[in-house]
């Protein structure tokens, strides 16, 4: 993940990446489960997710917030089950790496549809 907001190194980094994994699957507890019928832990899923967390680390470190598993979880539950998931929703067809940018601005706008970069950014 580039542009951590704080470097991590070791353990502390090891920790940061097994939180937020763990809180997608807790939101997502569903397409986490069945990852044959879900784009979740696919190319697609996981590119667009990790861009995802870079993100989110770096809201972490504007705002002096820890990086745990319910930060994550906090942060995740706000938008992340609106998306489908399934090998037949809005991400079927993408490929490569254009297809997880676009994955991860799709992440981005329904994030923001919900309000949730308002409150961010406020």
């Amino acid at each position: 993940m580039a542009d951590w907001p704080m470097p991590l190194v070791g353990n502390e980094a090891v920790q940061v990446l097994m939180d937020f994994w763990k809180a997608v699957a807790y939101v997502l507890p569903q397409e986490w489960s069945t990852p044959r019928s879900h784009m979740l832990t696919k190319g697609i899923g996981v590119y667009c997710l990790m861009s995802l967390a870079g993100e989110l680390t770096k809201e972490a470190g504007m705002t002096g917030r820890r990086m745990n598993l319910d930060y994550f979880i906090g942060k995740l539950s706000d938008f992340l089950d609106r998306i489908d998931w399934s090998n037949q929703g809005p991400l079927h067809g993408f490929g490569g790496v254009s297809g997880a940018d676009a994955a991860f601005s799709l992440l981005k706008q329904v994030r923001r549809e919900t309000g949730v970069l308002d409150k961010v950014h406020a």
